[in-house]
């Protein structure tokens, strides 16, 4: 492996590292990741977005804490059966983030407790049903479910949450779709060598999905595959000057080229033919 290539993979190591401790809240392993990834790029494109991921993590882990102890609390109380202080613990939860996902599901638990066994079989298996269309991305028909379930008698925090699940269901979907639309666009332009095109469509990606590793490996690829193909074109380029050199009878000449091409380690057997080529001017 030579020096550049060393050090794309030593970048691509520390930009998983980094993002691996960003998105497991660990700051201090985050902020040494970015150290050695700003050591290897200084000026890495997604710099100044990493900081700001960084700075932020104390602050993020902190409210992060503040909405599970709530939660905790909120479930305890469910528990001893006293709604009274959950629902307590829920407005608590609400002041934290009213739109948490831990603030809906301790809603949604509350209002079954007081449901009980008053919620039919009926609303049950309709919920259920409406859950497992959105868990195998029947978007259209969890819709359909969703409607008929609203005609029941189902509390309204229930139906809130189904369709905030069916949103986040739809928007994965839509994520993926993009995604491959970009990789697919990214694909074609490597085929036909447009590396700018190419180094823009993994700009692209980055700021679709901010969040994602992707984007770096998108860009060190347009860039791995731009390398090889100058060294293709230099290597032949190299071999057309040398067989000229040879063809004129150009000896010295003939070798300073060979010597060129000897450093780019070309395929044994072809520098083995034209080494003989040489020697025999």
């Amino acid at each position: 492996m030579d020096r550049q290539e060393q050090q794309r993979a030593n970048l691509r190591k520390a930009e998983e590292m980094l993002t691996g401790y960003i998105q497991q809240r660990k700051k201090q392993l985050a902020e040494l990741a970015l150290s050695t990834l700003l050591e290897i790029a200084p000026n890495h494109p997604r710099r100044r977005e990493y900081e700001i991921w960084v700075r932020d993590l104390d602050g993020e882990l902190v409210q992060q804490q503040r909405i599970d102890e709530k939660l905790r609390l909120g479930r305890q109380a469910l528990r001893q059966g006293d709604l009274a202080a959950a629902s307590r613990h829920l407005e608590a939860l609400r002041k934290v983030d009213p739109m948490a996902r831990a603030t809906e599901e301790l809603a949604f638990e509350i209002d079954a407790a007081r449901q009980g066994e008053a919620e039919s079989a009926d609303i049950r298996r309709h919920k259920e049903t409406v859950e497992a269309l959105i868990g195998r991305g029947a978007f259209v028909e969890a819709e359909r479910g969703l409607l008929d379930l609203s005609k029941l008698d189902v509390p309204k925090v229930s139906i809130d949450f189904l369709r905030k699940r069916l949103a986040e269901a739809q928007s994965r979907s839509q994520d993926e779709v993009d995604a491959q639309s970009i990789i697919r666009n990214l694909e074609r332009q490597l085929q036909a060598h447009d590396w700018q095109a190419a180094r823009e469509t993994a700009h692209d990606y980055g700021e679709r999905f901010p969040t994602s590793t992707r984007a770096a490996e998108l860009f060190n690829r347009v860039a791995e595959e731009e390398a090889r193909e100058r060294r293709k074109l230099s290597i032949q380029q190299g071999v057309q000057t040398l067989e000229g050199f040879i063809a004129q009878g150009r000896k010295h000449e003939a070798a300073l080229a060979l010597k060129l091409l000897q450093n780019l380690k070309i395929d044994a057997e072809q520098l083995a033919r034209l080494e003989q080529q040489v020697e025999a001017l």
